[in-house]
């Protein structure tokens, strides 16, 4: 069907783009490209046409198509999702690492993260004071999962405008979050750290979360909403 054209054109093209051994494999244009590319999948642009996809005219490595038979398999037969496969996707100005069982972000929750930047970040530069700069704005991801939403945030507001936690009960979570901080430090244009918090054990958490901060200014959250039998019933490519 349509859908699996559109979704095989996808990982031919992120092959050209990631895998290209013979125009020296992760150089910063390759990067870049398979950063578009990624962004057009994520926001639910159209896949790149046929004649897109031919007019490189790359012939594939042993390596591209080993991985592309992969990338297939894992697709069809296992229905894993294309973001797990491609391994990354654009959150704002950050660009964030995917891995089970760390939950795909969702594009409205981008949406969301964007339009709450741009309204403290107007808010910063209404209350510019003469008599010195603002004590930055305590911001918890509670939930953070990949960490996108704190990185987002971190990314995207101005210079040391905010410190922003992101905590989660999961160790895999926490540290996919570390490791996508890791990954945007050039990017990041606030304080931003990652700790693992189960946000239900009161009043330990409430202690915990007083020894990062005693007060917060801005509780953000996107926490998984299906119930574990809702989950059961899911079709596989939603897992």
């Amino acid at each position: 069907n349509e859908q699996a054209k559109n979704e095989l054109r996808w990982l031919v093209d992120h092959v050209h783009a990631a895998l290209d051994d013979s125009r020296h494999r992760q150089t910063p244009e390759i990067l870049e490209r398979s950063s578009r590319l990624t962004a057009r999948l994520w926001r639910g642009q159209p896949a790149p046409s046929e004649a897109e996809v031919e007019r490189d005219n790359i012939r594939f490595s042993s390596v591209q198509w080993a991985w592309l038979r992969q990338a297939v398999h894992d697709r069809t037969e296992k229905h894993k999702p294309l973001q797990y496969i491609i391994g990354d996707q654009p959150f704002g100005q950050a660009n964030v690492m995917l891995r089970p069982p760390v939950l795909i972000p969702r594009w409205e929750t981008e949406e969301w993260m964007l339009r709450l930047v741009d309204m403290l970040n107007t808010h910063s530069s209404a209350s510019v004071d003469v008599s010195g700069p603002k004590q930055p704005l305590n911001i918890l991801d509670a939930c953070t999962g990949t960490g996108c939403v704190a990185l987002g945030l971190a990314c995207g507001l101005l210079p040391e405008t905010a410190s922003i936690v992101g905590v989660d009960i999961s160790d895999d979570a926490v540290l996919l979050a570390q490791e996508n901080l890791a990954l945007n430090s050039l990017l990041v244009k606030n304080k931003l750290s990652f700790h693992k918090l189960n946000l239900l054990q009161t009043p330990d958490a409430a202690a915990k979360l007083l020894d990062i901060s005693p007060t917060w200014d801005i509780i953000v959250s996107n926490p998984p909403y299906v119930t574990p039998s809702e989950y059961k019933q899911l079709d596989p490519d939603v897992k």
